[in-house]
């Protein structure tokens, strides 16, 4: 799917740009991050539409949940630590 890597790149350059002013190097960041799940979006929609496979027959909802929830736990109680 090169579409959605040029999609990606052009979305996490300018947004890096703009947000770059306001947030400096975590605008950056904040960039990538956004660029990154707009892709992943783009390809499940593609997956779901075009190809008409649904997310849950090839990502095991539940564990991803699990995971999610602990990394985002896990940061949340080092900040609140630190």
């Amino acid at each position: 799917m090169v579409y959605s890597s040029v999609f990606e790149l052009l979305l996490h350059v300018s947004l890096s740009l703009v947000l770059m002013r306001w947030l400096t190097i975590y605008g950056i960041a904040a960039a990538a991050v956004i660029a990154y799940f707009a892709d992943k979006l783009f390809l499940v929609l593609i997956c779901y539409y075009r190809f008409k496979i649904p997310v849950w027959k090839y990502v095991p909802i539940k564990t991803y949940l699990l995971f999610n929830g602990l990394l985002i736990g896990s940061f949340g109680l080092w900040n609140y630590l630190r």
